[in-house]
């Protein structure tokens, strides 16, 4: 399941896998990168969360809600 442009998860028999999107700046090629096994949808769900709010540095509250708000949409259209 495609989260948004930059990130994955896919499921397997054993686990939920997190994947980023890298881009090589120099020859514009594109690779998924593995981030992460989790036993349930919501732990990487729950993972995901957390590295985009951590890596992007918001520090106003309405910007970290705002933010939380448009993965839940991004999910949640991917699964209908």
């Amino acid at each position: 399941m495609l989260v948004n442009k930059d990130w994955k998860i896919e499921s397997g028999e054993m686990n939920v896998t997190l994947s980023k999107r890298l881009v090589n700046k120099k020859t514009g090629n594109k690779t998924w990168i593995f981030k992460g096994d989790f036993a349930t949808l919501k732990g990487a769900v729950d993972n995901l969360v957390d590295k985009e709010i951590n890596g992007t540095g918001l520090t106003d509250l309405q910007a970290v809600i705002k933010k939380i708000d448009d993965l839940k949409r991004s999910i949640v259209k991917e699964i209908e």
